[in-house]
């Protein structure tokens, strides 16, 4: 009973506290599902590129009293996977290459939504970033690493690569 009661608390200190002064808004992952299903991909794009290039900064300052890389992998973490619960996220660095691996369940529209949101905020950093996505899940590799398994064509295999410049195709 004692690690439930200390679970709660420390949920309530880290999360509930501040979300509540930062204005933030519980929902079901159904209704956040629902909500990009009324989205074309280009505005999943347009969303996601806003939301990386405006309110992760502040956010990611507000929870962690600093934006650099280190806080955006906690925010990932924290915001996303432990307490936000909107995706599963996983983060492994090999001496050259972070890759960053946000997993989901909610369609190609999210993963566009994710993939500018991730490109934005790691832009305010400096960094380059090779994305790729697929329905349900982002892989970000920064820095750009054309080496990288993913950056290779394989006969009968399909390109996962996000556009960086090129506009995705417009599915409603």
């Amino acid at each position: 009973m004692n690690q439930v009661a200390n679970k709660a608390l420390r949920r309530y200190v880290e999360w509930e506290a501040n979300a509540e002064k930062f204005g933030t808004v519980t929902t079901s992952a159904s209704t956040v599902k629902k909500f990009f299903d009324y989205l074309t991909v280009e505005q999943a794009k347009e969303m996601g590129r806003w939301w990386g290039e405006n309110q992760a900064p502040g956010i990611i300052t507000f929870w962690f009293k600093k934006f650099d890389f280190a806080s955006v992998l906690k925010a990932l973490e924290f915001l996303g996977a432990q307490y936000g619960r909107a995706f599963t996220f996983d983060y492994d660095f090999d001496g050259k290459s972070n890759t960053l691996i946000v997993k989901h369940d909610m369609g190609l529209k999210a993963s566009v939504f994710y993939a500018e949101a991730v490109k934005a905020a790691v832009s305010h950093l400096g960094l380059g970033t090779d994305m790729f996505v697929t329905d349900d899940q982002v892989i970000a590799i920064s820095p750009p690493d054309p080496a990288h398994p993913l950056n290779r064509s394989y006969e009968g295999s399909s390109d996962l690569k996000y556009p960086s410049n090129s506009k995705a195709s417009d599915e409603n």
